[in-house]
């Protein structure tokens, strides 16, 4: 979804010459672009990507969270404030207001 245009304003009119005087990027911003290139043997960590596929367990989990994509959330979040009350070892509290996990972290708990 783009920006909507506004008649007279030149979006780049904040920009400098010197910017805009600048040439295109030809740097390789896929793997399609490095074939194309004949570069092997390279990978393009610029782009934040991992030179490692994703685990087994990921994708097994992945593909078991799929069947649930369709739901809606807990409105409340309480599952979520249960899970991190879990890990951190906390009683979680349930909140009327809505905000579950913050009432974790916001309001007096006892530990377990």
């Amino acid at each position: 979804m783009s920006a909507p245009s506004v008649p007279g304003y030149d979006k780049m009119s904040w920009v400098t010459p010197s910017v805009r005087a600048l040439p295109p990027t030809r740097d390789a911003q896929t793997k399609g672009d490095l074939d194309a290139l004949g570069l092997t043997g390279l990978r393009l960590m610029h782009l934040n990507e991992s030179p490692y596929p994703p685990s087994p367990r990921a994708i097994e989990a992945a593909i078991a969270t799929t069947a649930e994509l369709h739901r809606y959330p807990a409105v409340r979040g309480q599952p979520l404030a249960n899970a991190i009350a879990a890990r951190i070892g906390i009683c979680p509290i349930a909140s009327s207001s809505g905000m579950a996990v913050a009432s974790l972290f916001f309001s007096p708990a006892t530990s377990r």
